[in-house]
């Protein structure tokens, strides 16, 4: 992104907003926890945290028949990727579906973040900072500093061979190579939680109102996934990637709305502009959410 957009005044470079070397770097980084090996290690905590949905779930239903599918994607979401990427979960279901603290705060921080990321790219934002109320910024400070505070709670415990979490691999690699600063982890546990959590909550939400909304879809995807396993036991990291219907769903659900689809982005075309699939692109725009929201089914 950074590419793109200015790093803002102060920042550490993350996986979301980098220059390209940097970003390279921190892939190879990150590439280590989602290797084949490193996922199917996580399967059981993937199956524990499917299951306590489905689990309280039922139960919420017998309080109540109308839930908010919603919540409880961010629920289980939020829960998983704070055991995936700190090794400390946010414990929504355990309790019932209760929204953490952290939740609110990643929801309104990152709506603040996006409008000041506007400021930055048009050039404003250190002129208007000083008139900015203490009151819009305090979400994403909030936001920030308890991501900060669940990376230097991880980081006090260093790397361990035996420890699969995201920030085990990154604090591996600082070990090794002194590459990560305790202000860069920061931004990239940021980064882990918004990305990790929120935006597969959104996915899953979005795709399953289309699936509702059309139901010979919906039926194709029951059939491959019940005929496909006996059991629940049968599901795994490696065993979920034989569903190319599921997937395409799923794919699909990402095209038609992305969580997260940057339109702010503008990409550099020639100064005469270019002709892409025939038609004319001027130079220095590029609409990302156009071309993530062409209409089509499944």
């Amino acid at each position: 992104m950074a590419r793109y957009t200015p790093l803002p005044p102060g920042w550490e470079q993350s996986i979301v907003l980098s220059d390209d070397v940097t970003h390279a770097r921190l892939r190879k980084m990150y590439g280590a926890a989602f290797t084949s090996k490193a996922l199917e290690e996580q399967s059981g905590l993937l199956l524990r945290y499917a299951n306590l949905m489905i689990a309280q779930l039922k139960v919420a239903l017998q309080q109540d028949p109308t839930q908010d599918v919603s919540a409880w994607y961010n629920f289980v979401t939020f829960d998983l990727t704070g055991e995936f990427a700190f090794g400390e979960a946010f414990n929504c279901l355990v309790s019932g579906g209760q929204y953490h603290f952290f939740m609110k705060t990643v929801f309104e921080g990152v709506v603040v973040g996006l409008q000041l990321g506007a400021l930055q790219i048009y050039g404003v934002m250190t002129l208007l900072e000083p008139f900015i109320p203490r009151s819009v910024m305090k979400p994403k400070e909030d936001m920030d500093n308890y991501a900060q505070a669940l990376v230097d709670k991880r980081a006090e415990r260093g790397y361990d061979p035996n420890v699969v979490d995201v920030m085990n691999y990154l604090l591996q690699q600082k070990e090794q190579e002194g590459e990560l600063s305790r202000e860069a982890l920061h931004e990239n546990g940021i980064a882990l939680v918004v990305a990790g959590a929120e935006t597969t909550a959104t996915l899953l939400t979005a795709t399953t109102y289309f699936l509702c909304r059309n139901p010979d879809t919906l039926k194709k995807v029951q059939q491959e996934v019940r005929s496909a396993f006996k059991s629940d036991e049968e599901i795994d990291v490696r065993s979920v990637n034989n569903l190319p219907y599921m997937i395409a769903v799923l794919s699909e659900g990402l095209r038609v709305f992305p969580p997260s689809p940057w339109g702010f982005v503008r990409r550099i075309a020639s100064k005469a502009g270019q002709d892409v699939a025939g038609n004319y692109v001027p130079h220095n725009v590029y609409n990302i959410y156009v071309a993530s929201t062409l209409p089509a089914q499944c």
